[in-house]
């Protein structure tokens, strides 16, 4: 029977991480190649094409992104598909990250953060920018989840491939140092039974650390030049402390539009105190987090993408608050349940129609200068319904039934926002996410030349 029950779960993670592996994939690739680059993304794979033809080329600050581009331009050919393929292809494997923290968050939490991973807007965005900001960002949590489980030849690897991805990551690279030397100065000797540091290997973290950065740092020997970008980033990152940057307002409207479940998760995780197995894991991501927020602030060059250094300490977070929003709901009182959650997305809905409504102008009749009513209408209708079930039924099916509601329309949120953010929706220049200014048009012009060159042969 236990054997069993352990195959069904097993077969139950399959699944979910084949479902959310491919929605990631779905969500990457999907019309790659459509958009054109903008300036910051072709100057990232202009570079890539001179390495792949062997022309002379200053690096840049994204080395392993250029030599891993410059193989795919040698084999295949340099389109917009091939230049943004390694990102889509990193920001993939994300689903499959929370494996490695599946000893501190626990198998739900796991599995809630895999499915979401595949529909995480910064990832996405990231994902579909042809730079190495997403490539540094999967490597650096594989990196740290490969050392807390000692696998010190992946965790090898995957440091060496986060230090050549490039400038945006110093950011979570700087963030993770100065939490680890706090959790172990301080966290760590006020909680001594927080558990024991095993004895890293250093010979086989370094061999494969080495290997992996000399191999890729010069693309298999053939451009040794290219280790040259790991200095650049770095001296782009420094040089960004003197430059004027995206305003708060722009980086927090970005944040709060992209990561909103993840923010109520990180806060609903960092606030409940949960056993103590994961008690220094909450207090190092949330170290982690803030420290990487009082980075970027700091920043005045900061740009958006710049987030990305966020995300880990906050994924973090989000883990957790995953782990007890599941412990919150029970099995019992379904049909009340469902007739609470069901109200709860209807209402809101009609609420945020009527926002929408008010917002474009809309005045399709005489009372619309009470548009206030219209908003808070369904609002108060609410209150009333889930009043009702609590006094009439049962407090904990109402709040189940609301929590789960509200829940839903995030996640249908979520997805909307990362369909949007990775250029997919109807005006991709205005998308706060991306790199830099999306140039318009393009596809006229290249019409306007076929037809001119058509005309005079």
């Amino acid at each position: 029977m236990e054997d069993k029950t352990v195959t069904r779960d097993q077969a139950i993670e399959v699944t979910v991480f084949g479902i959310a592996f491919t929605l990631a994939v779905v969500l990457h690739f999907v019309h790659l190649g459509a958009l054109p680059l903008g300036d910051v993304e072709a100057a990232n794979a202009l570079v890539a094409m001179k390495m792949a033809k062997g022309q002379a080329v200053t690096m840049n600050g994204q080395p392993g992104y250029a030599a891993l581009t410059s193989l795919l331009f040698f084999l295949f050919s340099a389109s917009n598909f091939w230049a943004r393929f390694w990102p889509a292809l990193f920001g993939s494997l994300t689903v499959f990250l929370p494996l490695l923290f599946r000893r501190w968050t626990g198998r739900t939490a796991m599995l809630g953060m895999a499915l979401f991973l595949a529909i995480d807007p910064a990832v996405n965005a990231l994902s579909r920018t042809a730079a190495g900001t997403i490539l540094g960002l999967v490597c650096l949590v594989a990196a740290l989840g490969f050392l807390l489980n000692q696998k010190w030849v992946a965790a090898g690897i995957a440091c060496a491939l986060t230090l050549l991805a490039g400038t945006s990551l110093w950011i979570g690279v700087f963030s993770l140092l100065l939490a680890w030397l706090l959790y172990t100065l301080i966290y760590r000797k006020i909680n001594p039974g927080s558990g024991s540091q095993p004895a890293v290997k250093w010979g086989n973290f370094f061999a494969a650390f080495l290997a992996a950065f000399l191999l890729l740092g010069t693309v298999f020997t053939f451009r040794a030049y290219t280790l040259t970008g790991v200095g650049n980033s770095i001296a782009e990152y420094f040089a960004q402390w003197v430059q004027t940057g995206s305003r708060l307002t722009v980086m927090f409207i970005a944040l709060f539009s992209a990561e909103i479940l993840a923010l109520l998760l990180a806060l609903w995780g960092a606030i409940h105190p949960e056993t103590e197995e994961n008690a220094g894991f909450r207090a190092f991501a949330g170290v982690w987090a803030l420290l990487a927020l009082a980075l970027i602030l700091a920043n005045p060059g900061r740009q958006v993408n710049d987030w990305a250094g966020l995300l880990p300490g906050l994924w973090g977070l989000m883990a957790l608050g995953l782990d007890r929003l599941w412990r919150f709901f029970h099995a019992d009182e379904f049909l009340l349940k469902l007739f609470q959650m069901v109200a709860t997305i209807t209402l809101l809905v009609f609420c945020y129609l009527n926002i929408l409504s008010a917002a474009a102008g809309v005045q399709a009749t005489a009372f619309s200068n009470l548009y206030w009513l219209y908003i808070l209408l369904p609002v108060l209708l609410l209150v009333v319904v889930t009043g009702l079930i609590s006094w009439g039924w049962s407090v904990q099916a109402a709040k189940e039934g609301l929590l789960a509601g509200t829940a839903f329309l995030l996640v249908i949120l979520t997805f909307g926002m990362a369909w949007k953010a990775g250029g997919l929706g109807s005006r991709p220049e205005t998308e706060l996410w991306r790199a830099d200014a999306l140039p318009t048009g393009s596809h006229w012009a290249l019409q306007t030349v076929t037809d001119l060159s058509t005309w005079n042969s």
